[in-house]
């Protein structure tokens, strides 16, 4: 950068200036490919600028406006300075709400040379505005955070399908149930709480190991992760003493462990190779020859062919492998839902693994478990998930359609501009 010269004495340098300011300021050339930001427009998006020099504004600061509405393209056409807000997506896909003002640079002649725009994070001043007094909502109650609304937004789904599960069972088995008195067995089991009397070592150190993970799970998910907490019940029974480590590797299931691992390994790839999104443009072509383009028949499309997915490879294997290809199918179907409408239905439908053994752990334990303790002979058969689990597997996917898909979905809407990060991102993602 070059110094201010002709207004103080001595030449004064330009950048320590520029970066001391407390908004970003950005210089574009005429085809808003990036010359140069300051300190504080590093921080917002999360890129240096020698990273991001000579590269399209739009793939650097990724806004809900920059792929319709460009502030730097009105300003130009209205020969005026435009201030507009809006959704920022930086480097850590993290969401910052901003205000943008841009500004075309003419030379004497009145020559387009390049645009100026600054940036500034106004996330303070939304919160304030927001929290103006109102009518109480429900919102106000559960709090602001995106967790909280993403909880909100599916915690009627989670309501409904628990209800309707116990419905079900009880249609199905409330007749054959023999033994309705469970006073004994309540009885059998303080009985034997008692002869196990106080808390010794192994469990202590159980119970705090699982709390230790929980805490990191909620406070330090973020950095680290869920496999990194996780690994600490492997090596915290070795540290302290409480069991052998040939004993935890031989009670490892290794055959599931390799599944996961090949599922997320493949789903990483198909991301990264680009053939989540040769899928996702092929799948689209496809469901548009059905005249499935968007919306409902797109969601009823794709949930199904989750929940099938889910029963033969377990709902995280399937997460994990239809993931990079779902969410792009969800942002190039255009709609303004997307992509949370086609997540959130893929996530719902990757859960129902109701029909085999092998969908999901919560059958494999059931299953082995599940022995008369006097004659060892199985409660359960590999056909009574078939047949109990099939019809289950269907009511929840209709309950997902009619009440997530047609009633859910439109009540409680999506934040405006996802379409439009979602395209930028998608399109950085292209570029790189």
């Amino acid at each position: 950068m070059s110094s201010i010269h002709g207004l103080f004495e001595r030449p004064l340098p330009l950048e320590p200036i520029l970066d001391g300011l407390p908004q970003g300021l950005i210089f574009l050339d005429k085809e808003r490919r990036i010359l140069y930001f300051n300190r504080t427009a590093e921080v917002l998006c999360g890129y240096s600028v020698s990273e991001a020099r000579g590269i399209p504004c739009r793939y650097i600061f990724r806004t809900n406006f920059c792929t319709h509405g460009c502030p730097a393209l009105k300003a130009l056409e209205l020969e005026e300075s435009v201030t507009v807000e809006g959704d920022l997506i930086n480097r850590n896909r993290k969401r910052i709400y901003i205000r943008v003002m841009a500004a075309a640079l003419l030379d004497e002649q009145g020559e387009l040379q390049g645009f100026l725009e600054t940036i500034e994070d106004i996330r303070r001043l939304r919160d304030l505005d927001q929290r103006r007094p109102s009518a109480f909502r429900f919102g106000e109650l559960i709090g602001r955070s995106p967790q909280m609304e993403e909880i909100y937004r599916i915690l009627p789904m989670v309501a409904i399908l628990g209800v309707m599960v116990a419905i079900y069972m009880l249609v199905l088995f409330s007749r054959k149930i023999k033994t309705k008195d469970l006073t004994p067995g309540l009885q059998a089991i303080r009985e034997e709480t008692r002869k196990m009397g106080r808390m010794k070592y192994p469990e202590i150190v159980t119970l705090g190991m699982l709390l230790l993970i929980l805490l990191l799970w909620i406070f330090g998910g973020h950095d680290l992760g869920l496999g990194g907490p996780a690994l600490l019940a492997l090596l915290i029974p070795v540290i302290f003493g409480v069991t052998e480590w040939r004993k935890i590797l031989g009670g490892i299931s290794w055959d599931a462990w390799f599944m996961y691992c090949g599922a997320l390994t493949l789903g990483a790839l198909l991301k990264e190779s680009g053939a989540a999104l040769w899928l996702a443009r092929s799948v689209l072509d496809g469901l548009g020859s059905l005249g499935v383009y968007n919306g409902f028949g797109l969601w009823v499309g794709l949930s199904t062919f989750s929940g099938i997915m889910t029963n033969f490879m377990s709902d995280a294997g399937t997460t994990a492998l239809l993931g990079p290809i779902i969410i792009p199918i969800g942002i190039m179907s255009g709609h303004p839902a997307e992509p949370w409408a086609s997540g959130l239905a893929v996530a719902f439908a990757t859960s129902f693994a109701h029909v085999l053994i092998v969908g999901t752990p919560n059958n494999a334990i059931v299953y082995g478990l599940g022995t008369y303790p006097d004659t060892g002979q199985r409660a359960i058969q590999p056909i009574d998930f078939l047949k109990y689990g099939f019809g289950l597997w269907v009511l929840s996917l209709l309950i997902v359609w009619a009440v997530g898909f047609l009633i859910t979905f439109p009540m409680v809407g999506f934040p405006e501009g996802i379409l439009e990060t979602a395209r930028s991102v998608l399109d950085s993602s292209a570029v790189k």
